[in-house]
C-alpha cells in the first residue's frame, strides 16, 4: 500500500513519526501537529499492517470456523 501526503506538513510530520523512538514521542507529534498528525499516523499504520501477510492466527481460525460448519 502506499499514500499519498497532501502537504509539506504532512511530509515533516511523516519524517519526525519515522524518527520517534518511543511510543511516547509519538503521542508528542499527534498532541503537538493535532489533526494532520493523526492523519499521518493511521496512514503509516494501514501501510504497515497492509504489509503483513503472516497470519497463521487467523488461518487457525477460520480453519476452526469451517470445521465446526
Amino acid at each position: 500500500m502506499e499514500f499519498e501526503l497532501q502537504n509539506a506538513a504532512q511530509h515533516k510530520i511523516a519524517d519526525l513519526l519515522w524518527v520517534a523512538q518511543s511510543q511516547q514521542e509519538v503521542n508528542s507529534i499527534l498532541r503537538v501537529f493535532g489533526h494532520d498528525a493523526h492523519v499521518v499516523y493511521n496512514m503509516m499504520m494501514a501501510a504497515t499492517f497492509d504489509q503483513i501477510d503472516d497470519t497463521p492466527d487467523a488461518d487457525m481460525v477460520i480453519q476452526r470456523i469451517v470445521d465446526s460448519i
